[in-house]
């Protein structure tokens, strides 16, 4: 697997030969918080931006169990977490 950042003309990347599919989400999202410091971004910003409910695609619902279910059935809605 590799990953690589550009910033600036300047390109910052991590490669390695394990398989892309033995990765779990954490360990690529380290690897890109990684990415991240190694191009000059503080460690606490990059922790605070990724780890930041404002950025969650589904904020409130992250184990929901019929997640699934309303992909397959094509549902766009949003529902009150509250």
């Amino acid at each position: 697997m590799r990953l690589s950042l550009t910033l600036h003309d300047k390109t910052y990347a991590v490669e390695d030969d394990i398989p892309f599919d033995a990765y779990s989400v954490d360990e690529l999202l380290n690897t890109f918080k990684g990415l991240l410091v190694s191009a000059g971004y503080h460690p606490a910003t990059v922790d605070k931006a990724i780890d930041s409910s404002d950025g969650n695609w589904f904020p409130g619902e992250a184990n929901r169990d019929n997640f699934d279910d309303e992909i397959e059935a094509g549902s766009n809605h949003e529902t009150d977490p509250s």
